[in-house]
């Protein structure tokens, strides 16, 4: 793919139909499917505009991710949010929370600590009692917690699905999730507990250099999407 070269001089945000637009010389930013980009707040539209103001020569969009987030806000979930939020509700019934470790008692310390309360946060936000097993064996949950999560999700619109889809995903954990959402966590909190199997492993094993570069790639994006959602309202 030729890279599209920088082509503008001056980026504006300027109000737009139900929210904010980014300009570039006066033309609004387009989405992939060709359309104005229109964002809901205007501290969005500022970090959009702000990255769209950084490109020296050539458009990155690997290094745009409130763009690319804002894009695939727009462009797909808006047009999808019913299969996005019933995709992502199921979660719950794999969640990386009804997982523990069986030993050693240090880190089942550490999971009581930092899951146990997310669990019986959610259990109570939901009426079904949330079930957690240790090894490797499924856990079934009560059938009524994935259709109850989905209609929690069903609250959030397109931009916050966007980046709260980014959260769930990369820690691996739906109550986790909600619990940051819903102010009871903050996101270095939220991914400290969703990294505490793997970060036990590294105390005792050490961690090769390419995962650790992984591990922070994945520790950034989970930090844009958690500032993503909260500049979305």
């Amino acid at each position: 793919m030729i890279p599209k070269k920088k082509f503008w001089s001056d980026v504006t945000v300027v109000p737009a139909r139900n929210g904010f637009s980014v300009a570039l010389d006066g033309r609004a930013v387009k989405t992939p499917a060709g359309v104005a980009l229109n964002v809901p707040t205007r501290a969005l539209a500022d970090w959009v505009a702000d990255e769209w103001s950084r490109i020296d020569a050539e458009i990155d969009p690997s290094v745009m991710p409130a763009t690319r987030l804002a894009n695939t806000a727009f462009d797909a979930i808006s047009k999808k949010a019913d299969d996005v939020v019933l995709t992502l509700s199921h979660y719950a019934n794999t969640d990386l929370l009804s997982y523990w470790a069986s030993g050693p008692a240090e880190l089942v310390k550490a999971q009581e600590e930092h899951w146990a309360p997310c669990l019986s946060s959610a259990s109570s936000k939901f009426g079904v009692e949330i079930k957690r097993t240790s090894g490797v064996m499924p856990v079934s949950q009560d059938p009524e917690l994935q259709p109850r999560v989905a209609t929690r999700l069903k609250g959030m619109s397109a931009f916050e699905l966007a980046g709260f889809h980014d959260i769930v995903t990369l820690s691996g954990s739906m109550f986790l999730g909600l619990s940051w959402y819903d102010g009871e966590m903050d996101e270095d909190a939220v991914w400290a507990a969703s990294r505490l199997d793997a970060d036990w492993q590294i105390s005792q094993w050490g961690e090769d250099e390419e995962e650790a570069i992984r591990t922070a790639q994945k520790r950034a994006e989970f930090m844009t999407a958690a500032k993503f959602c909260k500049l979305a309202v």
